[in-house]
This record gives structure tokens, C-alpha cells and sequence, in this order.
């Protein structure tokens, strides 16, 4: 089977991480059928078309197009020629795939709506069937930012015509259905975790006698309040200093998280690990004793899957998909924004987190291996083209 995937998410040149849950359920897929995935952009500095086109050693049955295509300066112009190119770009990029990589069985959409619309396309003039992948929170009331008429209607027809509507979570499942979108089926797709995490070293290394904690996040408040586990963690260390947090990422927000940690005496207990490469995130959370976050929303952070894949015990807010991840046997929820919940969770985690069994969390996580979201979307396709 030829899979086509169309997706406004991926690394790209701008940010090598954006949209990597993406790519890894190309990866996944790839493992059983043939994948071309067409990846379109527009670029600020472009005075042409730029066409990259790029095959994974390790996956070789995926083929990663990406165009990048200019657009006009003016501000009505502009905006009429990021989307003549757009359709531009998509039709250079489906033609050179069907004549390099033969006939498209299927094509699937991640993330909407303008790629829908071109699935959309393809499955009038071309016969082709489309099955919808949503990762996007806009849905919810804490993020939300589906609006519009136009665009309302379009994202309507494009779920209203996929053979199947694949969710991260189900409760992006009934965000979504309670704005009106109807698809003929929808069922939950979880995302992909790399096959390293699954490892389990012999040898953890020893934390100087303090408890690890770990955090993997986007330095954005609104979204992940990082602040809100600071201001925890300074209550906790009120009276006890027997723990150690790693926090690994980036983003805009960094430098007022640091500020906040300096000017609450937390250095020697908060560690700005900053932005590393998901072998890394592996390391760190093998030899961490378990896992923190406390956004405000979420759908089914790829955070929470390599923690249970990891062996960790979490402690997180209760928002979006993330009790549907976890149970009583691997995680404490508190309510988000609720630091008073947050602080005990994390006293009672640093005093029992030995008692979870890190071999059962792990048997857990499987169900986010490769092998296993591969064979899941094989069955969806399967089914799409039955």
C-alpha cells in the first residue's frame, strides 16, 4: 500500500522538532506500506519555489517532500498568494510522488484544516479515501481558536468525508464532535515513542542521595505552567531538600521561569537542562524516579507515553487526554492550577515512589511502540479501503 501523508506540522528548517509526533507515525506506517509525506510551507525570505526532498536511512520506505514557496509582501496580495502556491506547491508535490513513487492508495491528514481540504480534493477528482490523525487542543474552551465561518464549514465537510477520525485522545474526540464535527467513525490513534525508551539500564545512576524528578516541556504559561511546579517545588522545599529536578526544553519563556527559580533560592534543587535530542530525553528519564508536569491543558502529550515507557511514575494535572494514559498504579492527579494539590502529590511521590513497579509502567507504555501504532493504522486503512 501507498500511503500519502499531508501534514502543515513537521521539522522543517525553521524548528527540527515541530511536528515530530508526525513523523514518527510516518516512521511507524512505514514499517508496513510505502510513505511519501508532502510537507508545504510558506517561506518570508522566498523569492522562488525551494523543493527538498529527502529519504530516512533509517525508515527507507519513507520519502520526506517538503516545498517552501514565496509569497507577496502586500498585505492583500499576500494573503491571495500563500494560498494560489500553496495549491501550487501541492500540485507540483503530488504529481512528482504518483510519478516517482506510483499510484496513492490512501492519503492521511494530520492536523486540519487547510491539508484536509486537500485530501478532500483528492478523494473527488481522484477516488483516493482519507482518514483524519488530530493532535490540535484549538478545540478546547482553555485554547481554543476554532473559529471562523469559512473555516468552520470546510473543517465540517473535510471530517464529515474521512473514513475515520483519529483522535490523540478521546477527549479531543468529544471536544471535537461538540463543535459539530461528524465523521462516520472515530477512534482513538495514541501517539509513537522511540524504541530506546523502552530500554531499561542495568545501572541507574545515584542521585547523591536526592530524589530525581524530571519535567520535559515547552516554556510556554499559558499552555504548560512551569512556574506553577516552581512555586511547588518552593513550598516543598520548605522542609525537606532531599530532591532534585531536571527541567529539559526551550521556548519563550524560559528566561522568566529562571528568574522565577533565582528569586525563590531554588537553584540548587531546579536544573535548566535546556533543549536535547530525544536519545538524550531517554537518559534522563532513566535515571530519573519520576515524572512532573502541570499544564493548564493537553491533548495526549508524547512526554506522558516516554515517561510510561520509561518505567515512570507521574505526577500531572488532570486535563485533556492524560487520565486516559494513566491510572491510581502509575500516577498522582491533582486539578490544574491547584499548587496546594500539586505540593502534596509531590511530597507523597518523593516519600513512595519506589512503591510503583517501574516493569509494570513500562508493559504500560507498549502500547505506544512502533510496532504497535503500525499495526493499529494498518487495521484503520485496511478497514478505509474495504
Amino acid at each position: 500500500m501507498h500511503v500519502l501523508f499531508l501534514t502543515p506540522w513537521y521539522p522543517n528548517k525553521w524548528d527540527a522538532m515541530d511536528g515530530i509526533f508526525v513523523r514518527k507515525h510516518a516512521q511507524a506506517v512505514s514499517l508496513l506500506h510505502q510513505v511519501s509525506l508532502l510537507y508545504l510551507h510558506s517561506d518570508p525570505d522566498a523569492t522562488d519555489f525551494s523543493v527538498v526532498l529527502s529519504v530516512d536511512k533509517d525508515y527507507p520506505n519513507l520519502t520526506e517532500l517538503r516545498i517552501y514557496y514565496p509569497f507577496s509582501k502586500r498585505k492583500f496580495l499576500g494573503s491571495v498568494s500563500k494560498v494560489v502556491n500553496f495549491f501550487r506547491s501541492f500540485v507540483f508535490g503530488y504529481r512528482y510522488i504518483v510519478a516517482h513513487r506510483n499510484h496513492i492508495d490512501l492519503t492521511q491528514v494530520n492536523v486540519l484544516t487547510r491539508c484536509g481540504i486537500l485530501a478532500y480534493l483528492l478523494s473527488v477528482f481522484k477516488r483516493i479515501p482519507y482518514v483524519v490523525v488530530e493532535h490540535w487542543t484549538r478545540y478546547q474552551k482553555e485554547n481554543y481558536s476554532y473559529r471562523g465561518f469559512l473555516r468552520r464549514r470546510l473543517t465540517e465537510l473535510v471530517v464529515r468525508r474521512s473514513r475515520y477520525l483519529l483522535p490523540v485522545s478521546n477527549h479531543l474526540a468529544e471536544t471535537m464532535q461538540a463543535q459539530g464535527l461528524t465523521p462516520r467513525q472515530v477512534v482513538k490513534v495514541n501517539n509513537v515513542v522511540e524504541d530506546f525508551f523502552f530500554s531499561d539500564p542495568d545501572t541507574r545512576p545515584n542521585g547523591g542521595g536526592r530524589v530525581r524528578m524530571i519535567c520535559v516541556t515547552t516554556f510556554d504559561e499559558p499552555h504548560k505552567n512551569v512556574s506553577g511546579i516552581v512555586r511547588a517545588l518552593a513550598e516543598v522545599a520548605k522542609y525537606r531538600s532531599d530532591f532534585i529536578l531536571d527541567i529539559i526544553g526551550n521556548g519563550r519563556d524560559i528566561v522568566s521561569v529562571r528568574n522565577l527559580v533565582s528569586s525563590l533560592s531554588l537553584s540548587h534543587c531546579i536544573n535548566f537542562v535546556g533543549e536535547v535530542p530525544p536519545r538524550m530525553v531517554s537518559k534522563f528519564m532513566h535515571r530519573a524516579d519520576f515524572q512532573v508536569m502541570f499544564s493548564n491543558f493537553e491533548n495526549a502529550p508524547v512526554v506522558v507515553s516516554e515517561g510510561l515507557a520509561s518505567g515512570l511514575p507521574l505526577v500531572s494535572s488532570r486535563v485533556g487526554g492524560i487520565a486516559e494514559m494513566v491510572d491510581d498504579s502509575c500516577a498522582l492527579l491533582v486539578e490544574a492550577g491547584c499548587e496546594r494539590e500539586l505540593v502534596v502529590a509531590i511530597e507523597h511521590m518523593l516519600d513512595n515512589y519506589k512503591e510503583y513497579n517501574r516493569e509494570s509502567i513500562r508493559q504500560r507504555g507498549k502500547a505506544y511502540s512502533y510496532r504497535a501504532v503500525a499495526n493499529f493504522l494498518n487495521d484503520i486503512y485496511n478497514r478505509s479501503l474495504a
